[in-house]
């Protein structure tokens, strides 16, 4: 998956909704990036907005993170949204590292 050159301008904990993730990752729509997350194949949001709102955001740095993550997983030959939860990807690198 190809970063876009604006993601690399802005500061890490400047944030995106859910409407700029469903484009970015090519979701189909609302209920696809719900699932997706439900399931831990997309981290979860990193705040609300300010002020009691419902709209949910995730960090720069988080979306960048799983942005790494999956062409990690796609140069590995692995399934691009494999089924394993994108915070239990760190921990099984550490018991791969820790068995040899």
């Amino acid at each position: 998956m190809k970063e876009p050159s604006w993601l690399k301008e802005v500061q890490p904990y400047s944030s995106l909704d859910y409407k700029d993730l469903i484009e970015m990752f090519s979701f189909k729509n609302k209920s696809e990036f719900e699932e997706a997350i439900h399931k831990g194949l997309f981290p979860p949001h990193d705040k609300k907005a300010v002020g009691g709102g419902r709209k949910r955001l995730w960090y720069v740095k988080t979306i960048r993170k799983e942005i790494r993550r999956i062409n990690a997983e796609e140069a590995n030959g692995k399934e691009v949204l494999s089924v394993m939860p994108t915070d239990e990807t760190s921990r099984k690198d550490e018991v791969n590292s820790n068995e040899a």
